[in-house]
């Protein structure tokens, strides 16, 4: 079996560590991938590819939405009308060369499936119709909700464009978010987080609360330090650690306001952790406050670790909560009680609720499960 992989980061995301799982776990089962993408910023990236054995080539396909419109400020605003018109121009000449590109691969790999990574990326199903190779989505992103993409040329056409192909959602709320409950060739697939095996159970805990993500507005940094000041100053001993890196005007907008809440001596700024593994197993509690997570890769990670999750009721963080159990909320308000309905559990509850997540993590989140689920799933596609 021969796939053809089509990228859409230039980065190392969280996304880029389960496709590198899964083209492990393929190319075990004998399985030819071959990458083609926009050209890397991340050599990391590239070097884990060469490690497997998988060639990366760069034919700077773009996304296919529309260009973003800067409205920060008004001279941001009047400088994006003005290059709107000419980022459509070199979006529609990307697009028609990356097409032409792709097809030159097809014509010397000759591949059996074509896998676009994302739902940002349309000239895999083009080519695929016109060698009448099957064609998969791999729908990572709701794009609206979570990144506030506009959909190019709109939404309904590309509702339209999924039902022509064979879909892959990472989760049941991506599914349903574009329509596709109904739809016989769409599955959900997980991502593949950590071998089955690589599970862990810490106690005591130590009293810490943990968000560990990109520092931005999204992921609701805010909002945390709000009811994490309230919570510490019933429970002093307790520290919220955020891990991550951003955008320092940012960080430092989150530093004064913990620093004006009374709790920026109890707030700690690791900053980039390449392995947040032992940070998570050791901490009483991971808090995703992500307003639409599209499947919310450290929640699952949490579970192999063995910590509670407090989350927001909302996306991909939901629907694991909803599974592997763990304490939601909607409001600030909300974020503050289960905070402290998360520090007063005793040792028997708190591992019986880390063991239930395990089993399911495992079952569903791990990277064999994502392996044998993909790798089904092509057959079915051949058939």
């Amino acid at each position: 079996m021969k796939i053809l992989f089509i990228n859409n980061s230039k980065d190392f995301p969280g996304s880029a560590i389960s496709l590198l799982n899964l083209f492990q776990g393929l190319s075990n089962r004998g399985v030819e991938i071959l990458v083609v993408g926009p050209k890397m910023n991340s050599q990391k990236f590239l070097d884990e590819l060469h490690c497997l054995d998988i060639n990366y080539i760069n034919v700077n396909n773009p996304k296919n939405i529309w260009p973003k419109i800067r409205r920060n400020s008004a001279k941001n605003l009047i400088i994006s009308y003005i290059q709107w018109p000419f980022k459509v121009v070199r979006f529609i000449y990307q697009r028609t060369f990356a097409e032409k590109r792709i097809c030159e691969i097809i014509n010397k790999f000759h591949p059996d499936i074509i896998h676009s990574n994302s739902g940002v990326i349309h000239e895999g199903l083009k080519c695929a119709n016109r060698y009448s190779i099957p064609h998969v989505f791999h729908l990572r992103e709701y794009q609206d909700l979570d990144f506030g993409m506009k959909f190019y040329p709109s939404k309904n056409s590309f509702l339209l464009l999924l039902r022509q192909s064979y879909v892959i959602t990472i989760t049941k709320d991506i599914l349903l978010h574009f329509q596709l409950d109904d739809y016989p060739k769409a599955r959900v697939i997980y991502n593949g987080i950590y071998p089955k095996n690589k599970v862990k159970k810490v106690w005591p805990k130590q009293n810490v609360f943990l968000c560990c993500s990109r520092i931005n507005e999204s992921k609701g940094h805010e909002d945390v330090i709000r009811a994490f000041s309230r919570f510490s100053n019933e429970h002093q001993e307790y520290k919220l650690v955020i891990l991550g890196y951003g955008d320092e005007d940012y960080i430092q907008k989150l530093k004064l306001i913990a620093s004006q809440l009374g709790c920026g001596d109890r707030i700690t700024w690791p900053g980039f952790v390449e392995d947040p593994f032992d940070y998570i197993a050791e901490s009483r509690a991971l808090v995703v406050a992500s307003q639409s997570e599209g499947f919310g890769r450290m929640t699952a990670e949490a579970a192999f670790a063995g910590t509670i999750v407090i989350g927001r009721s909302s996306g991909g963080t939901k629907e694991i909560l909803s599974r592997t159990g763990g304490f939601m909320f909607d409001s600030t308000e909300e974020m503050y009680v289960e905070m402290c309905k998360v520090a007063e559990l005793t040792e028997g509850k708190y591992l019986m609720m880390v063991d239930k997540a395990q089993s399911y993590a495992i079952g569903h989140y791990s990277n064999e499960a994502n392996v044998e689920n993909t790798y089904s799933f092509y057959k079915e596609m051949l058939k």
